[in-house]
């Protein structure tokens, strides 16, 4: 049986987080362990903020509460990917307005960038573990839109299969919480 555990909004903080989490993932791995991420902090308010209220809030104060820590872990990858998320998250921000799967697509990023985050550091302390983003065609959250696009449920056959695939092929996987792709293969957010 796959373990799985959720870290919400304030379960990292600081370096001292990110090390007990590692010490909990070496512990559980045995049948297999899924881990769902979500935005640090206030992130996500952030991002909705900007995008509902247009306030212009640039990436670098969206996603402030990851600087620190991206410093500390310093990972060439993990700097690579945060860069990529930040000037795509400022360049998105022009066409907010213009298209509601951009609008999900930046409200998925912080999740993103957290397994990101957590993926990096786990491969530090030398636990393999790998991202499956909601990018990637293995992402195991699939939804069922309905007969209304805005009202997203899960699909738990193919969510079920697609799990289980991706089981066979990772230990420990990292996912970002909260947002799924459609059959259409679009970003959407529950």
């Amino acid at each position: 049986m796959t373990d799985i555990i959720k870290y919400g909004n304030n379960a990292i903080q600081e370096l001292g987080d990110l090390d007990r989490i590692s010490r909990q993932v070496k512990h559980r791995t045995n049948n297999g362990l899924v881990i769902v991420t979500t935005a640090l902090g206030n992130t996500t308010d952030r991002i909705a903020e900007a995008l509902y209220f247009g306030n212009h809030r640039d990436a670098e104060q969206t996603f402030g509460a990851y600087r620190s820590l991206i410093e500390q872990i310093d990972d060439a990858e993990l700097t690579k990917f945060a860069e990529s998320v930040y000037r795509q998250f400022d360049t998105q921000q022009l066409l907010a307005g213009r298209s509601r799967n951009i609008y999900e697509m930046q409200l998925a990023t912080g999740e993103g960038l957290t397994a990101h985050l957590l993926h990096a550091y786990l491969r530090q302390s030398g636990i393999h573990s790998a991202v499956v983003d909601i990018t990637d065609t293995d992402f195991p959250l699939r939804l069922d839109l309905g007969r209304k696009s805005t009202a997203a449920t899960i699909d738990m056959k193919s969510s079920r299969e697609a799990a289980g695939n991706l089981k066979s092929k990772y230990n420990v996987i990292i996912v970002p919480g909260y947002a799924g792709k459609s059959h259409d293969g679009l970003v959407r957010t529950l």
